[in-house]
């Protein structure tokens, strides 16, 4: 492993270990507790994803709170269901401090990306939206 990755590694873990919440993550079948780190929990200010690779091509999506909408991150090495290491699906299900958050996104985009970049991949960035049932 290089120093870079390691690195990386090594700030993911700080950043779950003193902002992360824990919480059960449900989809496929199978639940599983993990942590998380909120984005715009339904009630901190919204989140903007961008979406395209040059200027020309490149619009931001908005995931107000006051819509339900709210971003976590996921540590992808902790996305294990049945046994398998999985991608998160619209469907699946976060729930945290009592809240139901379905995993979705509002333009029909892929609810999920690498954060903080693709390079990387220890985190994915999941979109959600509470379920108000």
């Amino acid at each position: 492993m290089g120093l870079l990755t390691t690195g990386i590694a090594w700030l993911a873990g700080q950043l779950a270990e003193h902002a992360g919440d824990e919480a059960v993550y449900q989809g496929d079948g199978d639940s599983i507790t993990l942590t998380v780190v909120s984005q715009g929990d339904g009630g901190d200010g919204e989140y903007v994803q961008r979406l395209g690779d040059t200027p020309e091509d490149t619009v931001y999506v908005s995931y107000p709170p006051e819509q339900g909408y709210c971003g976590f991150l996921v540590r992808r090495e902790q996305l294990v269901l049945n046994g398998v290491s999985a991608l998160p699906r619209r469907g699946h299900k976060i729930i945290i401090g009592g809240r139901e958050f379905r995993v979705s996104s509002p333009d029909g985009t892929l609810p999920w990306k690498y954060h903080p970049n693709p390079a990387s991949r220890v985190w994915y960035w999941i979109h959600t939206k509470l379920n108000e049932a």
